[in-house]
């Protein structure tokens, strides 16, 4: 096939057919190339480049302005419209002025600069020019040349200057297309300065604007200098492929002056840096040279030139300290050592070295010049080998910057000060050349760093603690950590400051094995070549421990270091092998002899027993009992006293941690040795005594010279006597002249001494006499103490000479063997029973005076069994019976004599009784009438005491006194009511009304008494006996009553057992229509169940069968059905017999003509358009209905077997899937539009009937004159049966779209926004609603509806009604009407959708009318209006104070028509108070209780945060901070509400259209501002309802009010809020 085509291409040439040149749009080209060419500056680099390839050394850049052009300022001047912009950029260079050739390639696009060495390539630089000016001129020399656009071709014409206008001067004049915005100074000094890294002709560049200069930059290059004392032999001089060979390589140091002038001052900055020039020859396969010059169109140069700079740590501390505050100009010129320089080709690009150097060389790039060009695979090729040798040039400047420091080095002698200094220096090379990853190609620093890395078998030299100059990094260790620090002292390492200069390099170096860490062969080599100090030991040996934990040293090497260790001890050499066991500090002290083979307790005193023997080559410790036997041999024991007793002091110390074994040892050993020292001399331990005995003067007692030294438990422990033993000296009892008093006091003395058995001798003997009876003998329990108050008792008392002191010896042990110091309760309150008056009051004084110190503690007045309290009534009770308040008397409580009343607390006496005392007394002592209002009276003063097991007692308790014919009933709090002046008269009768006074009332209503039955408890009581109830009142009373069990039906139903009692009970109001004689009409009220009353909703069906009717009252009626009432017309069974042949006549056609055309109407309720839940393929049935006429209809209505039959005029039937009607020729317009409301209405009344009747037989003419908005009706229909090509969803996000108010389609919104899902997650909220105003928005009576997804029909529009659905769309338009009304007139509607929108027609009555138009608005009325809204705000109040809960009356307004349904507010028994969050009051709608529970639980952070938004926007409108409450429901419409002031938002919403959780600690900023917007509408419009209730124009006028008033504080606190 290829060899055909070759054929047929070869035949085609050989044609002589015409050839057509290619042409190219040469405008869009260059736009091409410019967007190749985005980057900034491109121009002045193109411009630069261009000026140095020329041998220019000066360039001028010459910015020209509009700033005389500018309009004087005043004090109407936007600050930015003074701001001057360019209108034209002058380049002028020095360099050698253009040749004819150059002119020549002007003309021509991709034709690069043929030179070799020149940077230029693609030939297309220059149209960079066209980036900012349509046809540039240029004069060079004696020549001119300017560009022109002839449509899209570029034409250039050739010129000559006048000789007064030739200079040296090469011009480019570019006057911009449209003016641009002058580069800011600083920015443009950091793209020039480092323009001029590399520039090899360039020196000077100044800038001006507007004739005034305002950069000067000066370059100045000192002589190259040769590098030739570095060992070329051995390094890689040749690129990995030999393209390139290095030849030399020169230095020279760099200064950059700097002038830069702001604000007419100027600053002066001096740059200081190294660039090394490497020249290289080239040399290229034919092939390659070959594809070069096909791709760059010139011929590769046979030498080339690699520059690198880069600076030392002079150089850059030098510029560092120069360029303070102007470090950013200069960071890419000079960049720090931790950052990456450019590659630059001619100028700077976009990639980075990989470390801090610069390089500048003859790389190709790509077209744009920002990058290097790593496609091609000939320029890949090129550009890698010349990279290759930058590795290498940088090496080589790396090595010859190391040796001059060495060099330095070897010539100093450090100091602390100078080797900072130095280490800087030596650091500051490695972090120049340290790589890391470039960017945005990794090859580049990869490349650089391998032939860094490769080019020479030389380490990298690195400073070390040795001290002898730069040395190779493999004989360098790491410095040693803080275990190796201590002992590791030879070994030279890298000093720990230096890594601080720069510990990346280090890191790398280690991770290449450069640098190793210290290891065991060098801790060797320590340990071998000296002797360790004390310190340096135990270093050693914690090291050693630690690394056998960690698995890093085994046996072997503990081995080695044991053999080769020498410990200093003073001047003593230890060599560790010799050591086979250790003391321990409870083994023997520092300063006392231990066997040869032990470790020196300075050794082992610093590590655990387990440790040393475990770790340290099978030591073991020297038992205590050991070091007994070898001490108490030594020479000195027992013979020295000084020495005997510091081996008994140290034993003692340690005698209670030592086993009882071992305690043992030491006793057996010592008790044999005399080794206690006394008055006597050494002595056997049991033969000593303690120095306290001093009963007798010739024992022979301890006479040590440090007493303390020897603890006495250890003396006790070996047998030393603490005192004489009793038996001796009752013995030598008659040696002395003893009398009771003695006794005592010499056994108080030794009382700590003496044994258990010796004190209970003690307690059980008859020892001591009574004052009272010398003769008797007494134990001292038997006995009191000498106290004169006990003594006047006639109680019996110890005999005691002298003042008995109550703190003392004495006093503590008799008190230890039983003598008694006070009367104990039991028997004193038995005194107290028993005795006088007189003595009673003395023995009572004795408790109290008693109290704190004796009884306080062992008192309880709950196990008193013996009544000793004086009572008012002068009887004797317990504490528990009797109480200090009087006010208990009143329900017969015994109260505390008067006298003793201060004194309550201590006998145990409480105030008042408890609640359980109470109610046991209310039980047992039940009120009467004359002593009840005192009672409750009381108990309402004790309220706060009670529990709530308390109150549930008394909610069930039958306490409360009702006189019914003279008897006395008593009924429980939920069988009365409290009487008021405004009692309804309809409870009177039938209920049990009660009062006892306000504060006894307080009491009651707390126990559960009620104002008035509650509904639940009314329906609870009907139920049972509605006839009494009937009796009582009258049927007219009776049904208001059930009018409000009917208002409240929804939480009554929740009560399984009384609904299931409201179905079968005939409590239930019928009515039925009899006939009078006289024909006419007559209701009868009867009482019925459920079942057997038929709701009306067909009055002729109502007339015909006359059937138990329920009233007609929607609120009665939904109840009646929900308890089983049925609708009248599903009972009723109808048959339409047409006679004769249907025919379509001119009457039926024109009819159907009419029901067609006007179906939009039909299904119109005279406010809007029904709703699916209303209608039965409405629309459909309407648009296809076929009419036929008939001669004659015949109806048959059955009910309950009553038959009745009558002619009509029409009626529909079911043919075939098609819908039809039958007409008569002479039809009734009302019997039509009665079989048109069965056919379209689910459930339809008269209103409807005549409704259509009306729409079918008038004219759309009358039709509107009447009010009825046909236009728009019509209108809409049409718009939905026609609509637009972009679909968008009925339901709208609340608000945050692209524009403010984006769509979302109905299936996003029921699996994302499901506001919210609750158990189940197919439950959704129905927010799908057509779009409709805000006045039809925030709850409706109606406006509740339960559906799952699965219940939605086809087009996923949930089955509601549409007026009742707050639509976010509806707040995103309202809220751009009002940006877009804020200077208009206040009383215009400021928003809302088209379907919402005020008729033009000025006849429709139905429409929303805007409040009236005002003739004039001027600023006092403007005032007043913000002082309503200020004062408005000013009344919102808490659900939670119950100081607002009066109802406000709304502030006066404009009175408007055509009002709509308000707001139905939630009631306080809808709702249950939760918590209060961020001040903000949280509820939960009772109907839902626990599964609100358990979503506010899930939910904690959304509802906190969700407070936080509430709270914030409180701010914007200055409402206090406990105003704001939060509900939550299950289902239905209402976003929040306004109940008399109390505003209440539903979090249900927030969770569903807001919530987004986040990681981070949260803040209120972090919302997104559309939160904000959609949340302030809804504020604007619960607020406007304290002005106005329903959704109308008015109302609208107060939204849109309150939106423009407070929207600068939305503004200005969302301003706020982002700065935070």
């Amino acid at each position: 096939m290829s060899l055909n085509l070759q054929s047929y291409k070869d035949a085609l040439f050989q044609d002589e057919g015409v050839e057509e040149r290619v042409e190219v749009n040469q405008r869009h080209l260059i736009d091409k190339i410019l967007a190749r060419y985005s980057a900034e500056n491109t121009i002045f680099r193109e411009l630069l480049q261009n000026s140095n390839d020329a041998g220019a050394e000066a360039a001028q850049i010459h910015f020209t302005t509009n700033k005389d052009k500018l309009p004087a300022p005043s004090i109407f001047t936007l600050p930015w419209s003074q701001k001057a912009t360019v209108e034209s950029v002058t380049y002028k260079n020095n360099g050698k002025p253009f040749s004819e050739e150059d002119f020549g390639r002007l003309r021509k696009i991709a034709e690069g600069n043929p030179d070799e060495q020149k940077i230029g390539f693609f030939g297309v630089g220059f149209y960079s020019l066209f980036s900012i000016c349509e046809e540039p001129f240029i004069t060079s020399g004696q020549s001119t040349m300017g560009f022109l656009w002839r449509n899209d071709m570029l034409y250039t014409k050739r010129g000559t200057l006048p000789t007064e206008a030739q200079s040296e001067w090469t011009t480019f004049y570019l006057a911009t297309r449209e003016p641009i915005v002058l580069p800011e100074t600083t920015e443009f000094a950091r793209f020039l300065a480092t323009s001029l890294a590399f520039t090899t002709n360039i020196r000077q560049v100044e800038v001006f604007v507007d004739s005034k200069r305002v950069l000067y930059f000066n370059r100045k290059a000192a002589e190259p200098k040769l590098i030739d004392n570095w060992d070329r032999n051995s390094f890689v001089l040749k690129s990995p492929n030999s393209l390139f060979k290095l030849d030399t390589i020169a230095i020279s140091q760099v200064q950059l002056d700097v002038e830069i002038v702001k604000s007419n001052v100027g600053t002066n900055y001096t740059i200081f840096m190294k660039i090394a020039d490497a020249k290289m020859l080239v040399s290229l396969p034919r092939k390659m040279i070959e594809d070069m010059v096909r791709t760059t169109k010139k011929q590769p140069p046979k030498t080339t030139q690699l520059k690198l700079m880069f600076t030392n740590f002079e150089e850059y501390d030098g510029t560092m300290q120069t360029i303070k505050g102007a470090e950013s100009i200069f960071q890419d010129l000079i960049p720090p050592p931790d950052k990456q320089g450019k590659i630059f080709i001619g100028f700077p690009t976009h990639q980075t070295t990989g470390c801090a150097i610069q390089i500048a060389g003859h790389l190709i790039p790509t077209v744009e010049r920002e990058s290097i060009d790593f496609v091609d695979k000939t320029l890949n090729f090129w550009n890698v080998e010349l990279l290759s040798m930058g590795g290498l040039l940088s090496r080589v400047c790396f090595e010859n910057e190391l040796e001059n420091i060495n060099v330095l080095l070897k010539s100093m002698v450090l100091d602390d000060q100078s080797s900072g200094w130095f280490y800087q220096k030596v650091a500051h090379i490695l972090n120049v050349f340290h790589f890391k990853n470039s960017t945005p190609s990794y090859l580049v620093g990869q490349i650089l760093s391998s032939n860094f890395n490769g080019a020479t078998q030389k380490l990298i030299r690195i400073i070390s603690t040795a001290n002898a100059g730069l040395v190779p990094a493999s004989n360098v260790r790491l410095p040693p950590d803080a275990d190796l620090e201590p002992f590791m002292k030879k070994i030279a390492t890298v000093p720990k400051k230096f890594i601080d200069y720069c510990p990346e390099v280090i890191k790398q170096m280690t991770a290449a094995n450069l640098i190793r860490p210290i290891g065991f062969s060098d801790v060797i080599e320590e340990i071998s070549s000296r002797s360790f100090d004390e310190q340096e030991t135990i270093a050693l040996m914690k090291w050693c421990i630690k690394k056998s934990n960690s698995g890093d040293l085994n046996r072997q090497n503990l081995s080695l270091i044991q053999k080769n260790l020498i410990f200093l001890q003073g001047d003593e050499p230890i060599p560790i092998s010799r050591i086979n066991a250790f003391v321990t500090q409870r083994t023997a002290p520092n300063d006392l002899p231990i066997p040869k083979n032990c470790l020196p307790l300075s050794l082992s005193k610093n590590f655990s027993s387990r440790d040393l023997e475990v770790y340290f080559w099978g030591w073991k410790e020297l038992q205590v009992i050991d070091w007994v036997r070898y001490i108490t041999e030594e020479k000195d024991f027992g013979v020295n006293p000084f020495f005997t007793e510091k081996v008994l002091g140290h034993l003692s110390r340690n005698f209670g941690h030592a086993s009882a074994n071992d305690r043992a040892v030491m006793v057996s050993t010592l008790q044999l040795k005399k080794c206690i020292t006394t008055q006597k001399g050494m002595v056997l331990p049991t033969e000593a005594y303690f120095e306290s005995v001093s009963l007798f003067g010739d024992l022979p007692k301890i006479s040590f010279s440090n007493p303390k030294n020897v603890s006495q438990t250890f003396l006790k422990a070996l047998g030393v006597r603490e005192h004489v033993e009793l038996q001796l000296v009752f013995d030598r009892i008659g040696d002395l002249s003893w009398d009771q008093v003695q006794l005592i006091k010499y056994l108080s003395s030794i009382q700590s001494k003496l044994t258990p058995s010796e004190l209970s001798t003690l307690k059980s003997n008859s020892l001591f006499v009574s004052m009272n009876n010398d003769e008797k003998r007494y134990r001292a329990s038997e006995l009191y103490c000498p106290s004169d108050k006990l003594k006047s008792f006639g109680l019996p008392i110890l005999k005691w000479t002298g003042n008995w002191k109550f703190i003392g010896d004495e006093a503590t042990f008799m008190k230890s063997i039983g003598l008694r110091t006070h009367i104990d309760l039991n028997t004193l309150f038995t005194m107290i029973n028993t005795a006088k008056a007189e003595e009673r009051k003395m023995y009572l004084k004795y408790f109290i005076d008693n109290y704190k110190s004796e009884y306080e503690g062992v008192y309880n007045s709950s196990s008193v069994h013996t009544p000793f309290i004086p009572t008012d009534e002068a009887n004797l009770c317990l504490p528990k019976d009797c109480f200090s308040e009087s006010a208990s008397k009143v329900m017969g409580f015994q109260i505390i004599e008067s006298s003793l009343q201060a004194h309550s607390e201590k006998f145990g006496v409480e105030s008042y009784p408890n609640g359980d005392l109470l109610i046991k007394k209310l039980r047992d002592s039940l009120p009467n009438m004359s002593n009840a209002k005192d009672i409750f009276n009381f108990l309402a003063s004790r309220q706060s005491f009670f529990t709530s097991r308390h109150w549930a007692i008394l909610k069930s308790l039958a306490f409360i006194p009702i006189q019914r014919d003279d008897k006395i009933f008593h009924l429980p709090a939920s069988s009365v009511y409290l009487k008021s002046n405004d009692q309804d008269a309809l409870y009177q009768s039938s209920f049990v009304y009660i009062t006892f006074g306000a504060t006894a009332d307080a009491f009651l209503r707390a126990c559960g008494v009620k104002e008035q039955p509650t509904p639940m408890e009314l329906a609870s009581i009907m139920v049972k006996n509605p006839s009494e109830f009937v009796k009582n009142n009258n049927f007219e009373a009776y049904l208001e009553l059930l009018r409000q069990i009917a208002v409240n039906y929804r939480t009554i139903k929740y009560n399984t057992s009384l609904l299931q009692e409201m179905k079968t009970s005939a409590f239930l109001i019928g009515i039925k229509i009899n006939s009078n004689e006289d024909s006419s009409k007559k209701q009868e009220y009867q009482l019925a169940r459920a079942s057997d009353i038929y709701l009306i909703d067909d009055t002729v069906l109502s007339q015909l069968f006359t059937p138990l009717g329920a009233p007609i009252d929607e609120i009665l009626e939904a109840m009646y059905f929900d308890l089983g009432s049925k609708w009248l017309s599903s009972q009723v069974n109808e048959a339409y017999s047409p006679k004769g042949s249907p025919i379509q006549s001119d009457i039926s056609i024109d009819l159907q003509r009419t029901i067609n055309d006007r179906a939009p109407i039909l299904l119109y309720d005279g406010h809007q358009t029904r709703s699916k839940k209303e209608l039965t393929n409405a629309a459909d049935n309407l648009q296809n209905i076929r009419v036929f006429q008939v001669p004659q209809i015949s109806i048959v209505r059955t009910f309950n077997q009553t038959v009745r039959q009558q002619e009509t005029t029409a009626c529909t039937a079911t043919s075939k899937g098609e819908v039809v009607l039958v007409i008569t020729k002479d039809f009734d317009y009302f019997d039509i539009a009665s079989a048109l409301a069965k056919l379209i209405l689910k459930k339809h009344r008269l209103s409807d009937s005549l409704l259509i009747s009306t729409f079918l037989s008038t004219s759309l003419t009358n039709l509107t004159q009447k009010g009825f908005p046909v236009d728009r009706i019509l209108n809409l229909q049409a718009k939905r049966d026609n609509p637009p090509p972009t679909l968008i969803s009925s339901q709208a996000e609340p608000v945050g779209g692209k524009n403010g108010s984006s769509v979302r389609s109905n299936q996003d919104i029921s699996s994302k926004q499901n506001i919210p899902t609750t158990k189940s997650d197919t439950q959704v909220r129905t927010a799908n609603e057509p779009k409709t105003s805000l006045r039809n928005d925030f709850g409706d009576s109606k406006s509740t509806s339960r559906k799952s997804v699965s219940d939605i029909d086809g087009d996923t529009t949930p089955d509601v009604q549409p007026t009742k659905r707050a639509s976010s769309s509806n707040i995103s338009s309202i809220f751009g009407g009002i940006m877009k009304n804020f200077t208009k007139n206040p009383s215009v509607n400021s928003g809302g959708t088209e379907s919402t929108k005020v008729s033009n027609d000025s006849n429709s009555s139905h429409n929303h009318l805007p409040v009236p138009k005002q003739n004039t608005i001027n600023p006092s009325q403007t005032k007043t209006l913000q002082n309503q809204l200020k004062q408005s705000v000013a009344t919102v109040s808490s659900s939670r104070d119950s100081n607002v809960k009066s109802n406000f009356p709304n502030e006066t307004s404009t009175p408007i028509v055509a009002t709509t349904k308000q707001c139905v507010a939630l009631t306080d028994q809808d709702l249950e108070f939760i918590q209060t969050i961020n001040n903000t009051s949280v509820y939960i709608d009772r109907r839902v209780l626990s599964e609100g529970l358990e979503v506010l639980s899930n939910n904690s952070d959304a509802t906190l945060r969700f407070s936080h938004v509430l709270q914030f926007l409180s701010e914007v409108f200055g409402l206090r901070k406990n105003c704001i409450q939060v509900y939550w429901d299950s289902d239905g419409s209402t976003i929040a509400f306004n109940r008399n002031r109390e505003l209440f938002f539903n979090l249900r919403y927030y969770l569903g259209w807001h919530y987004q959780p986040i990681q981070q600690s949260y803040k209120v900023s972090m919302e997104n501002p559309q939160t904000f917007y959609y949340w302030y509408m809804v504020f604007c419009h619960e607020l406007a309802h304290n002005f106005h209730g329903p959704h109308d124009s008015t109302h609208e006028y107060w939204m849109s009010s309150f939106a423009e008033q407070y929207m600068g504080n939305l503004i200005q606190n969302l301003q706020q809020l982002r700065l935070q």
